[in-house]
């Protein structure tokens, strides 16, 4: 399975590379969000969720430019 799908790309990334917003808040936010309201730290979910938020910024700010 791993070989025969080594070429996709996932829809994540596939947004950050068109240039449009992700699902991230809807994915890796929401368990941010879950964890703050329960007192549950959740570091590598606000890692990720702050680093493709970046992406998207920069992104987004780079396709308005064009």
């Amino acid at each position: 399975t791993a070989e025969m799908t080594a070429k996709n790309k996932n829809s994540m990334l596939q947004d950050i590379e068109k240039g449009k917003r992700t699902e991230i808040d809807f994915i890796n936010g929401a368990i941010l969000n879950l964890g703050k309201r329960n007192g549950i730290k959740t570091p590598l979910n606000k890692v990720l969720t702050h680093l493709v938020r970046g992406l998207e910024a920069n992104r987004l700010k780079v396709r308005a430019q064009l």
